[in-house]
């Protein structure tokens, strides 16, 4: 039995919620490293922030033990990301505007420098969105498949019909109340 880290000193990633592979490094790192059907998973904590306010770009924070960093920049690689020191600034007039959470182990996310992103149209940005959905879906559905196969082996199949509803219940629960401070 894995045991929850107590004390730890955190990495933390900043992505913008619409950057092409970052779903896809969330995803993977947390299914492949943070398990959720684990105790580890308590320490993967991912949180969004709606930055600048008068905007409102939507951004995740990603906060995961330090221990855990050089897999993280391993994953963000195989996805076509890097983590670039600082956080991001926005500058506008004569002001700037700075993340409102920063640090040195505080790191924004943004693609490789050789990324097809970058001199993608916007047909291509969408269909490689598309893809990326897709994957995580797969990732996903693999994991539900598990879920349901070991929760088959002690629960009868009504159980397990209640279990999964009272789940997807929840999950819609807390999408609502997301989607609620986003506005």
């Amino acid at each position: 039995m894995i045991k929850p880290i107590q004390k730890y000193e955190k990495y933390i990633l900043v992505g913008d919620m619409q950057r092409i592979g970052l779903s896809k490094f969330f995803v993977r790192l947390e299914h492949e490293h943070f398990n959720p059907r684990t105790e580890l998973n308590d320490v993967f904590e991912i949180k969004m922030l709606k930055w600048p306010e008068d905007f409102g770009l939507i951004w995740y924070v990603l906060e995961i033990p330090a221990t855990f960093k050089e897999i993280a920049l391993k994953l963000l690689d195989e996805c076509g990301l890097r983590a670039a020191d600082g956080v991001p600034n926005l500058l506008g007039g004569e002001t700037i505007q700075v993340f409102p959470i920063s640090g040195d182990n505080v790191f924004t996310i943004e693609y490789v420098k050789d990324n097809p992103a970058y001199k993608a149209d916007y047909v291509t940005l969408q269909k490689m969105k598309e893809d990326e959905n897709k994957q995580v879906q797969e990732i996903l559905s693999q994991e539900r498949e598990e879920l349901l196969n070991e929760l088959s082996l002690n629960h009868s199949p009504e159980e397990v019909r209640m279990i999964v509803a009272e789940e997807e219940r929840r999950a819609e629960l807390q999408l609502k109340q997301i989607k609620e401070k986003l506005k």
